[in-house]
């Protein structure tokens, strides 16, 4: 029988051999950005800032206003996400009746569950430098989101890939179509001039791994997705401008 030391060897020469076939999948799978939904109001402005924020795109009105802004700006309302963008197109993809209300059900579910998991981002930030409250006014600022893209995770599909031996999302045909994507897009205003200060947007696909269980759920990527945006965001409302937010990664060894 091999040795214990053998085996850890094996088993730390496994792991970084599907971390570097994860990191090649990548390649294959960058989630490119989702076309402009119409709610941005500066969408031809949006240009990749990543050396502040790891989003597909980002604008700001002006830098050093909403720099001196932030330093007194630490209340924070969190409006409702918006869904009539990704509601357009699941009504337009021809679904059958009961299928398209699911759809439609679940879009609603998540852009709740964003709002939830922004709100706990913030408050749960180090030091909680963001209040987050109900109600617009002076000294706060506004966050409204639109979820403009929902494509849940066929987990059929992944199913059939696993079975066929496409072990490792972007190597198989079957697990690529099967692959889940989110994307959004966010406008940060005055509270008391409704002047818009930030915009953004972002779309994440499922992340690349040897195995996870996340891929035979529906909804689970796209979860992890609005969490990563929730910590990000959080991150970006408490600290100044020149400061680098990374992004998440694109593959996970976690199989949970």
């Amino acid at each position: 029988m091999p040795s214990r030391r053998r085996c850890c060897d094996l088993l730390v020469g496994l792991i970084l051999t599907l971390a570097l076939v994860a990191l090649s999948a990548c390649q294959v799978l960058k989630a490119a950005p989702a076309p402009d939904s119409g709610f941005l109001q500066h969408a031809t402005e949006l240009k990749e800032m990543r050396e502040r924020a790891p989003f597909n795109a980002i604008w700001t009105a002006d830098s050093e206003a909403f720099s001196e802004m932030k330093e007194r700006y630490k209340k924070l309302v969190i409006l409702p996400v918006r869904t009539e963008f990704v509601e357009e197109k699941i009504k337009s993809a021809d679904l059958p009746p009961s299928l398209e209300m699911q759809r439609l059900e679940e879009a609603q579910e998540m852009a709740n569950y964003m709002v939830e998991r922004f709100k706990a981002a913030i408050v749960d930030y180090p030091n909680k430098p963001i209040e987050v409250v109900d109600t617009p006014g002076p000294d706060t600022f506004v966050l409204e989101l639109a979820l403009v893209e929902v494509v849940p995770t066929d987990a059929v599909l992944n199913v059939i890939g696993t079975a066929a031996g496409f072990l490792v999302r972007g190597t198989g045909v079957v697990r690529y179509a099967a692959t889940g994507s989110i994307a959004i897009e966010g406008i940060l205003r005055d509270g008391a001039t409704n002047q818009s200060l930030l915009e953004f947007k972002d779309r994440e696909i499922d992340k690349n791994s040897a195995f996870s269980l996340k891929d035979f759920q529906e909804y689970a990527h796209i979860r992890q997705s609005i969490d990563d945006w929730a910590s990000q965001y959080a991150e970006l409302s408490a600290t100044p401008l020149d400061h680098t937010v990374d992004d998440s990664a694109p593959f996970t060894l976690n199989p949970f």
